[in-house]
């Protein structure tokens, strides 16, 4: 988001949500393995549903709102820019509680 290379930008990104992204196996079976026999069709529901409510819902909304909110200060492309900068130390306390 901070260089003028789209192409090391396009670079940088694959990597990281390659990474992100993988993590998504251990996550099902993790979700698998914690809950009874009987509620393993419930706890796969409910985390996906806790997914799709707070990260596919709320996560990108915030994002707009964030930089809407930013946007008179900084300007449009800016404004996105910090926001989702800011979101990097989020990813990193995800990887290392993952990695707990």
């Amino acid at each position: 988001m901070w260089t003028g290379s789209p192409y090391f930008c396009l670079g940088v990104f694959f990597f990281v949500f390659l990474l992100h992204t993988s993590v998504a196996g251990p996550y099902y079976g993790l979700v698998q393995n914690l809950a009874p026999l009987h509620l393993r069709a419930f706890a796969s529901a409910l985390f996906f549903f806790v997914l799709s409510i707070l990260g596919v819902g709320l996560g990108p909304f915030l994002v707009g709102v964030f930089s809407d909110l930013l946007t008179p200060s900084l300007g449009e492309a800016d404004a996105l820019r910090w926001v989702l900068t800011a979101l990097a130390p989020v990813w990193i306390l995800a990887s290392f509680i993952m990695l707990w």
